[in-house]
């Protein structure tokens, strides 16, 4: 019995190792607009494990792909991947609460699913996350930004993956 659990043990590993593997070929189908590449997408985001989305760029970068696949889906997958979206983007803001980016794509989200009421409210929370983060700034450093987005200063701050960020925007 023991060599068995170790087995399994060993197992689960190798899967929250492919994670990474998963995930990124998903992106990369995804931004190729293909067609084809799609049923494999769904696939890998499928056999993804809960270990990746602990990290606040995995769990935001996973929200934008189940998003992306949702969006070109219908019916009830449609809204499995939209709903799972949603849930990976409040992840994100959870782990870090001046992530705008995710709150901006919540918002985005909120509105495609025609849940205006909570993409107002999330907007809302957006307001205050970014009035926060500016506040966070000396005087001098606020002058010396100008009119820089300060989504966009956060972004670059935390190195966060502008290429999935970007494919939501452009939506």
């Amino acid at each position: 019995m023991r060599k068995l659990l170790i087995k399994f043990s060993f197992f689960r590993s190798s899967e929250d190792g492919l994670n990474f593997s998963r995930a990124n070929l998903a992106i990369a189908l995804l931004a190729s607009g293909e067609k084809r590449g799609v049923g494999q997408a769904k696939r890998y985001l499928m056999n993804l494990t809960p270990k990746i989305y602990k990290e606040t760029d995995w769990a935001y970068n996973m929200a934008v792909a189940h998003y992306d696949f949702g969006s070109r889906s219908k019916g009830a997958t449609q809204k499995d991947f939209l709903n799972k979206s949603v849930k990976l983007f409040k992840s994100a803001i959870q782990m870090d609460k001046l992530f705008l980016t995710a709150y901006e794509n919540l918002i985005y989200v909120y509105k495609a699913m025609g849940e205006d009421g909570k993409a107002l409210s999330t907007y809302k929370a957006f307001v205050k996350s970014r009035d926060r983060l500016l506040n966070s700034f000396s005087k001098d450093e606020q002058t010396k930004l100008g009119t820089v987005s300060y989504t966009h200063l956060r972004a670059h701050e935390t190195g966060r993956n502008l290429v999935c960020r970007l494919r939501l925007e452009k939506k």
